[in-house]
């Protein structure tokens, strides 16, 4: 991972089935995982992290359009 140079912003991304959407951005966007714990997980691609939350016990409603 690069060495930022000052702040950087991550986004939490709503998805339906976090292992599956995992699977999806790593073969399409060759996204590296940093961590998973099932429902959430951690990710890269070039050097940029987000993170994916899945529906669970304190889910929030996943939106249709942006």
């Amino acid at each position: 991972m690069m060495q930022p140079q000052g702040p950087i912003i991550s986004v939490m991304l709503a998805v339906a089935d976090t292992p599956t959407a995992v699977e999806w951005y790593k073969r399409a966007l060759g996204a590296t995982v940093l961590w998973s714990l099932g429902s959430v997980a951690g990710l890269e691609i070039a050097g940029a992290p987000f993170f994916q939350k899945g529906k669970g016990t304190r889910s929030f409603s996943l939106s249709k359009t942006i």
